[in-house]
């Protein structure tokens, strides 16, 4: 059975973007909108699953339900979180075999070799003085608890973003407070975003 996520996906683009969380999704929206080197964009849709276990049961849905008529290629963004080894090793498979009626792509962030997430790119449009107390906080947690990377980044992220708006915010995309900064998306820190939808929009002929 699809799940809501799932059910609530009409194919309408020859190229469809698949993130894991709604926060993911609307970072690489934005990115999409602000930059002109992008081509064919009117041939894009994006989507997010929910999860990185979801992205996997969505990529199995648009097989079995568009059966490539409409998505001729699926770019996944998914968070490397602590293993990114494994998890390239994994996405590297799906990508190879063949088995899908669409061409499969993907991108891991930070890196296939680097623990982290989409918080951890974040971070580095973020300068050390800004990140003072977010770094304060997160050491103090860890002292008691321990933290993967991906935690940490996503706990010093939203320290952040709660600090602006002081109230707790776990969307990094959506800081209200207009005179604080905002996360750039024009930074170079996205700049691999930035490639992989632009090789994206070179797949389809």
């Amino acid at each position: 059975m699809a799940n809501f996520m799932q059910a609530h996906l009409v194919f309408t683009s020859p190229i469809l973007v698949l993130t894991e969380g709604k926060t993911d999704l609307e970072l690489v929206q934005k990115i999409f909108e602000q930059n002109a080197t992008i081509e064919n964009k009117n041939l894009f849709q994006f989507h997010h699953a929910g999860s990185y276990e979801k992205v996997i049961k969505t990529i199995e849905f648009a097989s079995a339900n568009d059966r490539g008529k409409t998505a001729k290629v699926i770019g996944l963004m998914v968070d490397a979180d602590n293993d990114p080894v494994a998890r390239d090793a994994q996405l590297k498979k799906l990508a190879d075999d063949g088995k899908y009626p669409f061409a499969l792509h993907y991108l891991i962030v930070p890196s296939a070799q680097t623990a982290g997430a989409i918080e951890t790119l974040a971070l580095k449009t973020l300068d050390d003085d800004t990140l003072a107390c977010s770094e304060a906080f997160v050491a103090c947690i860890e002292k008691t608890t321990p933290l993967n990377p991906a935690q940490r980044d996503k706990l010093k992220l939203y320290a952040w973003t709660s600090q602006q708006e002081k109230e707790p915010v776990t969307n990094f995309m959506r800081v209200k407070n207009q005179s604080s900064s905002l996360v750039d998306v024009t930074h170079d820190a996205f700049q691999q975003i930035v490639t992989f939808l632009t090789q994206l929009a070179h797949h389809v002929h």
